[in-house]
């Protein structure tokens, strides 16, 4: 199932607005929402509340039982401890035998919605990592908890979020619990929201790793090994032979190792322009290992229809990133769920080797720092890149110009119950919450349409790598370069794309040109940051995979998109200042004078003011 949305009136004899409500929700889910999806299912479940499934495929995700108890789920639900697929029935009746306490039972990435018939109460329970995104929002009358975040306009008025909105132009995500949309929120990680008799309450199942690992490296890396193998045997047993990114990065190749060690079945694919180097260094290992490899390129289809994948995007992706980033994404993923069952993808081995905290402890010549130098992190991460701020109003440019206090709070509230934890956990902590929120979108929004999976953000394996002394996560670690040697050591021999290095444990003999081999690719990178700040253009590697100026400027001159830049047809207008947004368009009457950066900008200000578009549409409903 692609998502559910519960909405629960608070006062059961208010059933005349209730039922009004549901009408509206179900003309606008119809009309905005229909064309996206297989099925779209409204069930009155009971006169007090109503739920609506979205689902791509005809996969059951509903069970309601004899006593009036139901439970819906989305995405994809693992028993932690077994080889095994949960479906609705089979989770409900967990949560029969154990109460909440069934939480600590799962794994994978999921949203779940139960209705206790006896307590009269509706529980809303997210992944450990929240991994798949839901909203909630809440009115006088109604408590709303959805996948797509314009609904939450049935029950409120949608308004900017000003703040989201400065975190989204510096980072191109949100980092904070916010949404674009004031006072709604994302579901917390871990968490069971309760509502009964109207009221609702919150609490954690799990709680954030304080300290590292008493298992000695040999027993770690062997404990890791057989949880990866564990999970390719889950993905297999439940999906068959699914389709996996192969890069020349360590976290791809620490998935295709557990799957190669098994001889399961999988298909890989390879993003990028067929002479990108990646690409080619790729199909060059697939063949030596007897891999099948796929390069997924954007098509002429893709090019002849930008617009459209940049309104999906934005519609389905509530605005969590820019259109034009995440219709690509989604493109992308289309294309390789034609491949295989499933899709796999290697997000985010950051915590199985170097993390945020890698500058602290470089600066500190790996030495354990006393605390997190947040001042330090800003310059070089968070605050790294401005953006162009002289189109806006002056009191949206005084939120700006506090964001360094702002991140600052929001790293120092992520991290106030860790600060006797060493400082990689603490900075891991904010990263998982915080910083990877661009992933968690375009892995939630990819789980739309298709089944999606991190192995590396499983439960079975994230509480272990959490747990994994920072002296083994060094130099781009010798526990992930362990973990693969033992899967597959021959595919570990193999040259990443960490300065060319490979993934053999090193030993007296090797660790001198290992050490000097990274250390150039490290430099290689601190150089580039530091031409960013000085403005100099530095191309990502994304954009050496593909040509993207002429697909950004064939977006740009589309009609649909042009409409957006009208001043009197937005609505940022709030923010942004007539004349300055109509001297910014002036410079993009020539085109062959702009940049990536320069394209990027004008998008990310685009989608959202398309968002807040639709956002009108259903508040004048």
């Amino acid at each position: 199932m692609a998502g559910t949305l519960l909405l629960i009136s608070k006062d059961k004899k208010n059933t005349k607005q209730l039922l009004s409500k549901i009408d509206q929700l179900k003309t606008y889910i119809n009309n905005t929402y229909g064309e996206y999806f297989k099925n779209i299912i409204f069930r009155n479940i009971s006169p007090y509340c109503h739920l609506v499934e979205f689902r791509h495929n005809d996969k059951e995700k509903f069970y309601i039982d004899k006593e009036g108890n139901w439970l819906a789920y989305e995405g994809t639900v693992f028993a932690l401890d077994e080889t095994k697929t949960y479906d609705a029935e089979d989770l409900l009746n967990l949560y029969k035998n154990y109460g909440e306490d069934f939480t600590n039972k799962l794994d994978g990435h999921f949203v779940i919605k139960i209705y206790d018939a006896k307590q009269d109460s509706y529980l809303i329970i997210n992944d450990f990592i929240k991994y798949k995104t839901n909203f909630f929002a809440e009115s006088e009358n109604f408590l709303l908890f959805t996948p797509f975040l314009l609904t939450t306009g049935i029950i409120k008025k949608l308004e900017l979020d000003q703040h989201a909105f400065n975190e989204f132009m510096w980072r191109y995500s949100i980092l904070s619990e916010r949404s674009i949309l004031k006072g709604v929120t994302r579901l917390a990680p871990a968490a069971i929201y309760k509502i009964q008799h109207g009221k609702i309450t919150t609490k954690r199942y799990w709680e954030w790793p304080h300290y590292y690992t008493k298992l000695s490296f040999a027993n770690s890396v062997d404990k890791m090994v057989e949880s990866i193998k564990e999970s390719a045997r889950l993905i297999e047993h439940s999906f068959g032979k699914p389709c996996l990114d192969m890069t020349m990065g360590q976290d791809s190749r620490t998935i295709i190792s557990a799957f190669t060690n098994q001889n399961l079945p999988f298909v890989t694919s390879t993003y990028g322009k067929s002479e990108f180097f990646e690409v080619q260094a790729v199909k060059e290992m697939a063949k030596r290992h007897n891999i099948e490899n796929h390069n997924i390129q954007l098509t002429q289809n893709y090019m002849e229809n930008l617009w459209n994948y940049f309104e999906k995007a934005v519609l389905l992706g509530s605005c969590e990133l820019p259109g034009y980033l995440l219709g690509r994404i989604l493109f992308m993923k289309n294309e390789q769920l034609k491949l295989g069952n499933a899709l796999i993808n290697g997000s985010d081995g950051q915590f199985y080797k170097n993390g945020l905290w890698i500058e602290m402890y470089t600066f500190n010549f790996y030495i354990e720092p006393k605390k997190v130098n947040i001042s330090l992190f800003l310059k070089l991460r968070a605050l790294s890149k401005n953006y162009f701020d002289k189109i806006f109003e002056p009191d949206f440019l005084e939120i700006k110009n506090d964001s360094s206090h702002y991140f600052e709070n929001i790293i120092k509230n992520t991290i106030k119950d860790h600060l006797d934890s060493p400082v990689s956990i603490q900075m891991d902590k904010f990263s998982l919450y915080r910083w990877t929120n661009f992933l968690n979108a375009t892995n939630s929004t990819g789980c739309l349409f298709s089944d999606s999976l991190s192995p590396l953000l499983m439960r079975r394996n994230l509480e272990l790598a959490l747990q994994i002394p920072v002296r083994w996560k060094f130099n781009s670690s010798k526990f992930q370069r362990a973990v693969v040697y033992k899967l597959n050591p021959e595919l570990a021999r193999e040259k990443t794309d960490m300065g060319g290095i490979n993934m053999v444990p090193k030993n007296v003999f090797t660790y001198i040109p290992f050490w000097f081999r990274y250390s150039y690719f490290q430099s290689r990178r601190l150089r580039n940051k530091i031409k960013t700040i000085l403005g100099i253009p530095v191309d990502t590697e994304l954009q050496e995979a593909w040509d993207y100026l002429p697909i950004y400027k064939l977006l740009f001159q589309n009609k649909n998109f042009q409409k957006n830049l009208i001043y009197e047809n937005m609505y940022l207008s709030e923010i942004i200042k007539e004349d300055e947004w109509n001297n910014l368009l002036d410079n993009y009457k020539n085109d062959d004078n702009l940049s990536l950066n320069d394209f990027e900008y004008i998008f990310k200000i685009a989608s959202i003011g398309y968002f807040l578009s639709k956002a009108n549409v259903i508040r004048n409903d």
